[in-house]
């Protein structure tokens, strides 16, 4: 199963410049994430509509149209290799094909706050009584063209809807702080009711979580000396430091070029062109990446090893993972790291000047979602920090 073309591969694929490859990328993965069934001038102008980064291109829809045509054709012919979001697609544009021999008795949609068009569109198509389960504040990956479904269809469907609101799993120190942030920055007016005793119970583990793998990399060095256990693979972890840490040798000599994984490093032809680009599209987690590739240089791959060597022997106390693979998991004691965003600094970067106002924004938008308006909220990004922070 092939990757999600970046930003430089399509630049280099179709022979364009690097900005309007990224608008492409975006419109792409716009319509392999949507419940469009064809690429038509009225599925891009619908696409430039819906995504406020797109929209000043409105008067170059014919060309983009052109370029998604020539991606979507390539993939197709089988010359580059397919990914899991264009055989989605391929499938919701097909699924009429199949639709008369596929049938289920119940069809569960789960985690739907982080489900996208093109599932939901397949998942209204299926046959069967559906259930959907999910929970809206825990939406995390809108930035893949992910929706909150749970708002989305319940203009669309007739359900019963049923609130899960008690919890065993945290006491009422954490409910209250939980209870705060979802009503005064999401307005959520469902509140959390704890069911656990604080019973002041010793600590047997204790858990860091980063925003970034970079930040997961210092803890490591950090606790070399203890036994720790990594919920991630080192190697997933290490990867994009280590790819970065090749591409700054491949500068210095063509030899390192094959020990780079991630080949569309290879579009850039200096370490600066790198960084810019990282800052021009608010890649965060490649910004921090090349910031550990500078810091560590040689001493990563002793850091690999050592992290591999503690994720075989699988013991120690203190477990140590990103916000995103935390999902779901419990520890006795957790501790958030530094390299979270702050909220309030993100709410003046946009203007904001109360979060009274970005709640008002907010709820104004599920408001929309929930009476069948389809629209983007033009700082998703934020409720995505929110989120991921809870």
């Amino acid at each position: 199963m092939g990757k999600e073309l970046k930003t430089s591969e399509i630049s280099k694929i179709l022979n364009i410049d690097i900005f309007i490859a990224d608008l492409v990328r975006t419109t792409f993965n716009d319509f392999c994430n949507g419940n469009y069934t064809s690429i038509s001038d009225e599925t891009i102008e619908a696409i430039l509509n819906s995504n406020h980064k797109l929209k000043f291109i409105r008067e170059q829809k014919n060309y983009i149209k052109d370029k998604i045509i020539r991606l979507w054709k390539l993939y197709m012919d089988k010359k580059l290799d397919m990914t899991h979001n264009v055989y989605l697609k391929y499938f919701q544009m097909n699924i009429e094909k199949y639709i008369n021999y596929i049938k289920f008795d119940y069809v569960l949609l789960d985690e739907a706050q982080d489900t996208n068009e093109v599932v939901l569109d397949i998942f209204k198509k299926l046959r069967g009584k559906k259930i959907i389960v999910g929970d809206p504040h825990q939406q995390i990956y809108s930035f893949r063209g992910s929706i909150n479904a749970l708002y989305k269809i319940r203009n669309e469907i007739d359900a019963e809807i049923l609130y899960l609101t008690k919890t065993f799993r945290f006491s009422d120190y954490i409910a209250n702080k939980a209870n705060f942030i979802l009503k005064n920055f999401k307005s959520e007016e469902k509140e959390i009711i704890s069911f656990k005793e604080d019973n002041n119970k010793i600590i047997e583990n204790i858990c860091y979580i980063t925003r970034t793998n970079a930040t997961l990399i210092k803890l490591i060095e950090k606790f070399n000396d203890y036994e720790i256990k990594l919920v991630r693979s080192p190697k997933e972890i290490f990867h994009l430091p280590i790819n970065i840490y090749y591409f700054i040798k491949y500068l210095e000599n063509d030899k390192y070029k094959d020990y780079i994984s991630e080949k569309w490093m290879l579009n850039f032809k200096s370490l600066d062109s790198l960084k810019d680009y990282a800052e021009e599209f608010e890649d965060y987690e490649l910004i921090s990446a090349i910031n550990v590739a500078e810091d560590y240089k040689e001493k990563i791959f002793e850091l690999l090893k050592s992290a591999e060597e503690k994720y075989l022997k699988n013991t120690g106390k203190i477990f140590l993972t990103t916000a995103h693979t935390s999902k779901g998991l419990e520890w006795d004691k957790v501790i958030i790291c530094h390299d979270f965003q702050n909220i309030p600094e993100l709410l003046k970067k946009e203007k904001y000047k109360t979060i009274k106002e970005f709640q008002k924004n907010y709820r104004m938008h599920l408001e929309n979602l929930i009476n069948g308006i389809m629209e983007h909220f033009e700082h998703q990004y934020i409720i995505d920090e929110i989120n991921l922070f809870m």
